[in-house]
């Protein structure tokens, strides 16, 4: 199992003063938003509401509207790339003409992988800070989820240079959203729930734009071997001990999505090779490519 470089399971069961409510750690934001009263969620929420407004200030003129994104698949499939461990396993070219998601890091081995992504997405302050020349270089539309897209204002408040394309940003309505929350079916009204995971980010994507039918692959949801298809530990906010805090919330969280895909006569299907993921129905990449035209 690989090592932890930062947080332990034990670090979330200290008592945190108040002021933790507002960390950007995601392992003592579950754990103490879980116990905060309910004045501080109200408080986070206008924090959110602020990071936002400042985002909207700073990037006036330099981002695209998630508006324009609004149905544009209408009726069509996609395929959604994680970053767990099986993508080392999964033959890329059987999707090489599809409609593809592309998620945090996979930019760096596409090409090895033989992937062709339509889109990106990051919702990652880390990812997009410590590797913004790398997203510079994306010639796709990158969407950005809250987090990521406070990184990008940032970077471009210090002078930096812009994306290709103009990100296309949307709003977290609330951080967490197992506490409750059903997936968003419109962004550009509500935003979406923080989750924890690019993935549920990527299916409120997915649902806004039309797409009936979804697979996910590379979805692994399980850190007992490695965390990541590459090896590269450097991102403390992923130095989680084995996930079995993070990652139940995280099947909760697909839990809803399952349910708002559904009541709209849409599905997400599972084609991650291996992994823990069982909330949606599993299916073979060869089999989707043969029998699921």
């Amino acid at each position: 199992m690989p090592k932890n470089k930062s947080l332990k399971r034990s670090d979330v069961n200290i008592k945190y003063p108040i002021i933790k409510y507002f960390t950007k750690d995601p392992v003592l934001m579950i754990k103490v938003s879980q116990n905060a009263p309910s004045i501080l969620k109200y408080l986070f929420d206008l924090q959110n509401f602020i990071e936002w407004y400042v985002f909207k200030a700073r990037t006036k003129g330099k981002i695209d509207d998630i508006q324009n994104y609004k149905d544009i698949h209408k009726g069509e499939r996609c395929f959604i790339i994680g970053n767990g461990p099986s993508v080392n396993k999964t033959d890329f070219s059987l999707i090489k003409n599809e409609i593809n998601f592309g998620t945090n890091r996979l930019y760096e081995s596409m090409k090895k992988l033989g992937i062709n992504c339509t889109y990106h997405v990051t919702s990652n302050r880390y990812i997009v800070s410590t590797y913004y020349d790398d997203l510079c270089n994306i010639d796709v539309p990158i969407f950005l989820g809250q987090h990521g897209a406070e990184a990008y204002g940032q970077k471009l408040f210090e002078g930096k240079k812009e994306f290709k394309r103009k990100p296309i940003p949307f709003r977290y309505k609330r951080r967490l959203m197992w506490q409750g929350e059903e997936m968003s079916t419109d962004l550009a009204k509500t935003g979406s729930s923080d989750s924890g995971t690019v993935i549920t980010e990527c299916l409120h994507i997915a649902y806004y734009m039309g797409f009936k039918k979804v697979y996910l692959l590379g979805c692994d949801c399980d850190f007992s071997e490695q965390y990541h298809f590459y090896t590269d530990m450097s991102n403390p906010s992923a130095s989680w001990e084995d996930g079995s805090i993070e990652i139940p919330l995280w099947f909760e969280s697909y839990k809803m999505c399952k349910k708002a895909y559904e009541a709209d006569g849409r599905e997400i299907i599972n084609a991650t090779v291996g992994g823990k993921l069982e909330v949606f129905k599993r299916q073979s990449l060869e089999e989707i490519m043969k029998n699921d035209k």
